[in-house]
């Protein structure tokens, strides 16, 4: 057998083991997933109205390295900003426009239990495994329930939120280091889940991690509300 010939053999076998054998990495995230949510009360004490005024029917979660910032267009609570290096939320509230800032290393629940099942459902055509926790929350003692669908090829690295306590965000990012396309949130009074509408992979202007009147937010106990 010819020299050559061997040689290209040698490399069309190497190259299709790579293709067939090896797994590719999938992309880190930066961009923008659009949710609409869908609300269910158990108590007369969140009457849907008042659940869908408080936290809106949809929102867009924009995401880049370490920041988020999640915007309800038409809710109560209109913008969630957390900045990583600061280890804080931002809270932009009301029609007036208030701004309020809760630390992130403000631990707000003790995790009961968890548990990860796979390939439990595809969204958007991304195979998703889901995330179980259940959890008691220090303000109350209630206990919430929380299913959180997950795919590696919305990744990010989990280290980002390594300092953030508040809704166990440090623990959950540790399980599944990506950014979920579903959550599904039970507590004895009411149901919220938000589901990815779309997904875009874009880069993101270090601007939309800004709201105005940040510096001169007004601090806030999260476990009081």
């Amino acid at each position: 057998m010819p020299q050559k010939f061997k040689i290209a053999c040698f490399s069309g076998l190497v190259g299709a083991l790579c293709f067939y054998g090896c797994k590719r990495e999938p992309k880190m995230f930066e961009g923008k997933i659009h949710y609409r949510h869908t609300l269910e009360s158990c108590s007369p004490n969140y009457p849907l109205d008042v659940l869908s005024v408080t936290m809106d029917t949809a929102s867009d979660y924009y995401y880049k390295n370490g920041n988020y910032k999640w915007v309800n267009a038409n809710a109560l609570f209109r913008e969630d900003l957390y900045l990583s290096d600061r280890n804080r939320n931002y809270f932009l509230v009301g029609r007036q426009g208030d701004v309020y800032y809760g630390e992130g290393s403000e631990v707000s629940e003790e995790i009961l239990d968890y548990s990860i099942k796979r390939n439990q459902e595809k969204i958007l055509g991304y195979e998703c495994d889901m995330l179980y926790l259940s959890s008691k929350q220090k303000k109350d003692n209630s206990i919430v329930h929380r299913y959180i669908y997950f795919t590696d090829e919305i990744k990010i690295d989990s280290n980002a939120f390594s300092q953030l306590k508040y809704l166990s965000h440090d623990f959950i990012q540790s399980k599944i280091h990506s950014i979920p396309l579903k959550i599904v949130m039970e507590n004895p009074e009411f149901s919220i889940t938000w589901e990815a509408e779309s997904v875009e992979f874009q880069s993101l202007s270090d601007s939309i991690f800004y709201m105005p009147g940040m510096e001169e937010a007004m601090p806030v106990n999260r476990l009081s509300f």
